[in-house]
Parts: structure tokens; sequence; C-alpha cells
């Protein structure tokens, strides 16, 4: 096995832990709940990618006469199967290759509760959100290939007018690469025992689904094979004095005169006056100088400066919220200002 397909990077614990736990690990507040047994899923790709020729193209051929017998079927098709999406795949993870598309992706999404689409496609390659419970990931790695089995050999059969990229051929192509993964009977791998019919073609993923997390969950032999790494638990890190920098944007914009102002000129004029010591310090949080002059007093700032501040947020709301009723990417430029404008606040309380 090559040495990038071994990278943690591609790691995914068995145990997901409870929304409670997680979101007590990510405020530090508690001990990583995914600490123990995890899977390579790029090595789950590269072995149904990498599956003898042969073979595949037996189970193919199978599950296009099961369909064609059952009066479906597309036509054939010739595209960019399964074993050229691994080769780009390899190309682009050793550097032969710059372009993603056609490649294997996997991303990980913040909130690793959360279930994002997944696609595949023989020209598109597939992306896999890594999120979720273990059984459902490993349920949606092989259906997102199996699409590129499927659709790289055979088009999607068009029924009652309607194209069905969920068909026959699909669904017992994936319960054939299901079988030797799951231990699935012969009779199991027949889509109309697992509830297919026209229009319910996702039916025998979900009931695969279901039945990889009852198997996780009795942590059945078959399915523990495929975890034999280990989790170390990867700290998380806390944000909490970062320092929001976008709004300063905002209020330049608004010191050089483009935004609307209804207070008045001399008002105007204060505020504008306050904020190039202001600007300095946020834009320069390390510079010791500025921040010992300033809370010794030395450096040029009104008493009434938070108000001054909190005037200058107002207009620029004021200003924006005119503005977002022609384009709606006021609306963050909003939430923007207004985020910075509640961090300045609590960094003054404790800083001036």
């Amino acid at each position: 096995m090559k040495k990038w397909i071994k990278d943690e990077k591609w790691l995914y614990p068995l145990n997901t832990g409870t929304w409670k736990e997680m979101t007590d690990f990510h405020k530090g507040e508690g001990p990583d709940p995914r600490v123990g047994p995890a899977m390579n899923v790029m090595e789950l790709a590269r072995k149904i990618c990498t599956m003898d020729k042969m073979k595949m193209y037996r189970i193919v051929h199978e599950a296009y006469e099961f369909a064609k017998r059952e009066g479906e079927g597309g036509r054939k098709n010739y595209g960019i199967d399964e074993a050229d999406m691994w080769t780009k795949t390899d190309q682009y993870y050793t550097g032969k290759r710059t372009i993603k598309h056609g490649t294997i992706r996997f991303s990980r999404p913040k909130d690793w509760k959360s279930a994002r689409g997944a696609r595949g496609g023989p020209s598109y390659g597939i992306t896999v959100p890594l999120c979720g419970g273990a059984g459902r990931l490993i349920e949606v790695i092989v259906h997102e290939i199996t699409h590129v089995i499927h659709l790289s050999r055979y088009k999607s059969s068009i029924i009652n007018g309607k194209r069905r990229p969920h068909d026959l051929v699909f669904n017992r192509i994936f319960l054939k690469l299901m079988k030797p993964i799951m231990g699935l009977k012969e009779s199991e791998t027949n889509p109309f025992n697992m509830g297919y019919s026209v229009g319910k073609g996702y039916a025998p993923s979900r009931k695969i689904e279901r039945m990889l997390n009852q198997m996780v969950k009795d942590r059945d032999e078959k399915i523990m094979r495929l975890f034999k790494y280990q989790w170390g638990g990867k700290p998380t890190k806390k944000r909490s004095n970062r320092i929001p920098r976008g709004w300063i944007n905002h209020v330049m914009y608004y010191i050089n005169g483009n935004c609307y102002c209804y207070y008045s000129e001399e008002a105007h004029e204060q505020i504008v006056s306050a904020f190039p010591e202001l600007i300095h310090l946020i834009a320069n949080p390390k510079d010791d100088n500025c921040l010992i002059d300033m809370l010794k007093g030395k450096a040029k700032m009104p008493d009434d400066l938070p108000l001054l501040i909190e005037r200058c947020v107002d207009e620029i709301v004021y200003s924006y919220e005119y503005e977002s009723e022609y384009d709606s990417c006021y609306k963050g430029y909003i939430k923007t200002v207004e985020s910075g404008h509640s961090w300045f606040i609590n960094w003054s309380k404790s800083n001036m």
C-alpha cells in the first residue's frame, strides 16, 4: 500500500460520540469520544476500485442481464470507469496530476453529526463528506462508487418518461459489492427482496444502511475487519482569542466618506479622528508599544470612544440595511460589522 493512503487524514472512528460529548469536546470541556478503532476510508475505496477486472465484469454483466429480464436496463455506455478514477486519484495525491475533478474526494465538515449530500459519476469522480455514523459512511462510499461503475458501462434506465439512476442495474451491482463486506446472503442481493420498486430506488441503500448501523452497534466481526486502525484523538484549536478583522475594511470604507452619514458633520469628524489609532491597534494586536501608550494615556483617544464607535457602527448598519434591499450580500456585511463591534466591546472592557 502506498504511503499517501496510510495518511491519518483518511481515518474515520467507529465511535462518533453523542451530541453532548462532541459539544463538550469542541469546547475543551471533555475528552475526545472518538478515541478507539477506526477505518481507512481511502483504503475501502481502493479495494473496490481495484477489484479484479474479470470479477467486476461478471458482476456488472450479471446485473444488466438481471435487470433486462425485469424489463429494465439502459443502453450501452462507454465512460471513465472506477479503475481510471483510482488512477487519477493516485496521480493527484502523488503530485503527478493537478486537477481534482474525476478523483475520489473526502471532505471533513466542521459538524461531524450533520449528514451532507455525496455525489458520484464517471467524469465527476466521487465526493463523500466524512460525517455521521460509521455504518452510514460505509454505505455512502460504496453507493457513490457504484454510480461510477454503473454509469461508465450503461446509461440509466428511463421508466415512465423519467431517468432512473437508481435502477435495477445500479441496485444489483450495489448489493453484490456489499455482499463480501457484510456477508449478505444471495437472496439479500436481490433488490426486490430489499424493498426495490419503480420510484423506490433508494430503498435497498436505506435498508443496507440500517443493517450496517446495527452491525456497528453489535460490533459484528465482519464489519470490525474494516476498523483495524486506531483513532488517537486530535486536539481542537480554541478560537476564543481570535481577532475579527473583516469589519476593519467596512470601518475604513466609512471613514473614507463612502457611507451615508445621518449624524452631524461634527460628530462624523469626531468619529473619524478617533479611528486611526484604533485601526492600528486592532490590525496590530501584538504591537506592545501602541498598547502601552494607549493604556498610559499617551495615545490620543477620546474618553467617549466606545460611544463614537457605536455611532460609527450604527451608521454603517443603517447604510447597509438600505443596500440589502437590492443586494442580499449586504446582510452578511451587517453580521460582520456587528460581530466585530461585539468583539471590540468585550476587548475594550479588559484592555481600556
